[in-house]
């Protein structure tokens, strides 16, 4: 997004909690509390509280230079028929002000029928508002991808926070200080990862190919990948 816009756009994100919010106000101070709100806890009304949230949300759009606010949600199939109206009521008060709102939700295969449900509660106004797209993440598709993903941990993570070592360099830091990486892994991950397939498997094309390939071999195919895995394993345990 900052490729797209130019400049830096400010990203919350928000774990919708498996309980079901009694009231606004619970709403609000959990939002609050996910976007880093120091006095979400404060006794306020729940108008004072949407209002607190605004104006943070303004105050972090304003601090990049934009009025552009992003939130994303996760599991939001939780979020109630009245969650998705609360949400509705602080994108229109920012609108109100001169910045935007944009809501991207990452939900389960379930959210694919909130659209339908919404619009037939008489609710079709708000899923015109946040559910404008929809696009089914395919999974890792490839020995590419999941060497993409390693990288992450090899390089581009940091843990703890503020430490400016990586996930890997964190938990091994003998073997990393030696050049250990998990990238390097990923082809022979993902041939163990096609070798554990049904034998009848019916996905997509090219891992349907890999599991009828292995045949009556597929446990030899397994070994074998395995094999390969450990000694991958063994090699960034010990350099």
């Amino acid at each position: 997004m900052e490729d797209r816009f130019a400049k830096r756009i400010p990203l919350h994100i928000w774990t919708r909690p498996p309980d079901s919010h009694v009231s606004e106000s619970e709403f609000w101070v959990s939002l609050g509390i996910a976007v880093g709100m120091r006095y979400a806890r404060t006794r306020a009304t729940r108008g004072d509280r949407r209002r607190q949230l605004t104006e943070f949300l303004i105050a972090s759009a304003a601090a990049c230079g934009s009025n552009f606010v992003t939130l994303l949600i996760d599991e939001a199939q939780a979020l109630t028929f009245r969650e998705w109206n609360w949400l509705l009521g602080l994108q229109n008060a920012l609108d109100w002000d001169g910045y935007r709102l944009s809501v991207f939700s990452i939900a389960s295969h379930q959210m694919d029928y909130t659209y339908e449900l919404l619009g037939k509660a008489d609710h079709a106004h708000v899923a015109a508002r946040f559910m404008v797209a929809h696009w089914p993440f395919p999974g890792i598709t490839s020995a590419e991808e999941i060497e993409f993903v390693l990288q992450g941990y090899d390089e581009a993570s940091e843990w703890p926070a503020d430490s400016g070592s990586s996930y890997l360099a964190h938990f091994v830091p003998q073997a990393y200080a030696h050049g250990a990486r998990l990238a390097p892994c990923a082809t022979v991950l993902w041939r163990a990862l096609e070798a554990l397939l049904p034998t009848h498997y019916k996905g997509g094309c090219r891992i349907s190919h890999a599991a009828h390939c292995l045949g009556h071999r597929r446990n030899s195919g397994l070994r074998r990948a395995r094999q390969r895995l450990g000694r991958c394993d063994v090699r960034i345990a010990l350099d």
